[in-house]
């Protein structure tokens, strides 16, 4: 039986060698959560900047690098990421706390408000 991740890249493979990009951002969206609920932070980071590339529009691809970001530590990375998920969708209310607590994690209480 094949792994998950096996599967998963034969899934983005087949769709990339038929040009449908934002089908290989959403299986690479799906990949990146998997690992970065493992805990495979710099997988998923990686996977997330792939989806990205496909389609620098992807809302979910910024929000999930910045979790993955703010789970490493890296305060200024995750807030960068969840300021453009709320740049490409200012109705996008989890990212707004998210930065916010990315913000207190940093310890910018001011930025918090």
């Amino acid at each position: 039986m094949r792994s998950s991740g096996t599967f998963t890249g034969i899934a983005a493979l087949l769709l990339l060698m038929t040009g449908c990009t934002r089908p290989v951002a959403n299986v690479l969206l799906l990949k990146a959560q998997l690992e970065n609920n493992k805990g495979d932070y710099k997988a998923a980071i990686a996977d997330y900047n792939k989806a990205v590339e496909l389609d620098p529009k992807f809302v979910g691809a910024y929000n999930g690098r910045g979790d993955a970001k703010l789970n490493m530590g890296n305060y200024d990375g995750a807030i960068a990421d969840y300021t453009k998920a709320i740049e490409l969708n200012p109705q996008l209310a989890f990212a707004y706390n998210s930065r916010g607590n990315a913000k207190n994690d940093k310890g910018d209480f001011d930025g918090v408000r």
